[in-house]
């Protein structure tokens, strides 16, 4: 039987036609983000509220990237590596809707593959 994942991927037909019309790239979540913090570090990557202090919360691009590139660290010190993070072999998470799965959901990404499978 096959796992859920396996199923989950689509034809080499239909990824080539989704990378022909541009829909899938090569590319990450944080390769993006990196990009955006080399051409405006100042620019405002994430607002977010936070209700516990009644404030807004204002991230720039390189404040983000600096914070992802900590949490990856830190994921690598745990034991977390290159693939793991697709097979949910090693890392679970569930944050909701806040700056929180923000902050881990980027940094996944040195640590996996691109969002979509090759």
């Amino acid at each position: 039987m096959r796992s859920f994942w396996e199923s989950a991927v689509p034809s080499p037909e239909t990824m080539r036609r989704y990378r022909e019309q541009g829909w899938w790239r090569d590319t990450t979540y944080s390769d993006d983000l990196r990009e955006a913090a080399a051409e405006d570090p100042d620019g405002t990557a994430l607002l977010t509220w936070r209700q516990s202090q009644n404030r807004l919360i204002r991230l720039t691009f390189a404040e983000f990237d600096a914070r992802a590139d900590a949490v990856a660290a830190a994921l690598g010190d745990l034991g977390v590596r290159r693939g793991d993070v697709d097979t949910g072999e090693k890392l679970a998470t569930e944050f909701g809707s806040e700056l929180r799965i923000h902050g881990l959901s980027l940094p996944c990404r040195p640590q996996g593959k691109p969002q979509h499978p090759r």
